[in-house]
């Protein structure tokens, strides 16, 4: 537990460090910057809303730009999913199409629409960018930085990018057209993760003749993360939606979701030793992986912030982007290695002990929890990936409904089979046999040492 909340500190202390976007009101300072192109922002929009761009402080490093042919902003707008726009060397965007105009963009291979806006010296270092969506123009909008040159120039600039959607009634909205539902969607989750707490906490903790643990306390605290986690994500992204920044509910949402997280995998950790279940005590090998994994989980969480409070463009978004998901998957297969140890430790007692029957029971439900744990690393890590990166940009909010969907099935099992009662089988080691147990262990672990 102390490791625990030591990594919590740090990721709290370090929260204040890497924050700084202003959620869908994006700034970007780019600098020595020599990439001949890149993604700035994408965007869902409907007919009739906004984008407007604003470039200043563009200059060369160094001196004026003399192997450049153009520069300037290209967006292209697709009508299903994102696509990448194919970059020729030998052909320059700005050319095929006026400033301001329409194009079909003939390389790009849905055959989406283009619209170029290219930067011209009379400008006096700024590029203004205002366009209103039409019938025709509505889609998903990728926002690109374009060089044409000869060799790489380095660059310096500043943008500022708001973008917005106009609802039925006439009202703003900063969320894309497939994240509207976000705020409802993550609201009812909300409500559901009340009900399960205090079902959990006044039916099963505070009822008489239940045998509760310390893993069951921890399973309340991750759903008590998890609740405040929701709340914290249905009011920012509701705040989002209204004023175009989070007005500081990001903040609370990836101090509780980085909380909800590590208590996430200290949970699957404890149940996968057997601690209060199996043993009472943590092996050394055990302890070795708390203190992996933990603060292994606080890096993911870092890398996650660095990459959804940052935009695209930035330098070393895609780094972190990287580093969050290695990191990730790295940590959900490191929780199975425990697991798979006490299901070996039970097939091997169920056929040595005088409690074949107890053993082979306890098992039995140890793969259960093992198949629900692949199950569930699997669907939220790649399934939802897939959602998220082949549904239409309309239908955005399917991956998150899903992967939140998912939790809450998981919780659910979860606690159905380690719930506090006396009729468990996990529960049959009585707390006598389990200080005998760590005696034993003890013991021989002593003679080893001798």
């Amino acid at each position: 537990m102390r490791a625990y909340w030591t990594s919590l500190v740090v990721l709290v202390a370090l929260l204040a460090l890497v924050t700084s976007s202003e959620a869908m009101r994006h700034k970007l300072s780019v600098k020595r910057d020599h990439r001949t192109h890149f993604l700035i922002e994408k965007f869902g929009f409907k007919p009739g809303g906004e984008l407007r761009v604003s470039v200043s402080n563009l200059d060369a490093i160094p001196g004026p730009f003399s192997a450049v042919k153009a520069m300037g902003l290209l967006i292209t707008v697709s009508k299903a999913e994102f696509v990448n726009y194919n970059f020729q060397k030998d052909k320059c965007p700005f050319s095929q199409a006026k400033s301001g105009n329409v194009a079909r963009a003939d390389s790009t291979p849905r055959k989406s629409l283009m619209l170029t806006y290219p930067y011209e010296p009379i400008m006096m270092g700024k590029l203004q960018v205002n366009v209103t969506v039409t019938d025709e123009t509505a889609g998903l909008w990728s926002l690109y930085w374009v060089v044409c040159a000869t060799s790489q120039p380095k660059y310096n600039f500043d943008l500022q990018l708001e973008q917005w959607n106009v609802l039925p009634n006439g009202k703003r909205s900063y969320l894309p057209t497939g994240e509207l539902p976000l705020p409802y969607i993550y609201g009812t989750f909300a409500i559901i993760c009340i009900c399960m707490l205090l079902f959990w906490v006044g039916y099963f903790m505070c009822a008489k003749n239940r045998k509760v643990n310390i893993v069951h306390y921890m399973m309340a605290i991750l759903l008590f993360f998890k609740l405040l986690a929701l709340f914290c994500q249905t009011f920012m992204y509701a705040t989002m939606a209204r004023t175009g920044e989070a007005q500081g509910w990001n903040i609370a949402y990836y101090i509780f979701q980085s909380a909800r997280a590590i208590a996430l995998f200290t949970v699957v950790l404890m149940i996968g030793t057997g601690f209060s279940f199996l043993k009472a005590y943590l092996s050394d090998t055990d302890k070795k992986l708390f203190l992996i994994v933990i603060p292994a989980q606080v890096l993911a969480n870092i890398a996650l912030i660095v990459t959804e409070e940052t935009m695209p463009g930035s330098n070393n978004w895609i780094v972190w982007l990287y580093i969050f998901r290695a990191v990730d998957i790295i940590c959900c297969a490191a929780v199975l290695f425990p697991i798979v140890n006490s299901m070996n430790s039970l097939k091997s007692a169920a056929q040595t002990d005088g409690k074949a029957r107890v053993s082979l029971e306890k098992l039995i439900l140890f793969r259960r929890f093992y198949l629900i744990v692949i199950c569930y690393i699997y669907f939220t890590r790649i399934i939802v990936l897939l959602l998220n990166s082949t549904l239409p940009y309309s239908r955005a909010w399917v991956g998150p409904f899903f992967a939140e969907f998912a939790a809450v099935c998981f919780y659910l099992i979860t606690g159905h089979q380690f719930r506090p009662i006396k009729d468990n089988p996990y529960f049959s080691v009585e707390q006598e046999e389990s200080d005998l147990i760590e005696l034993r262990a003890r013991e021989a672990i002593q003679q080893e040492e001798i």
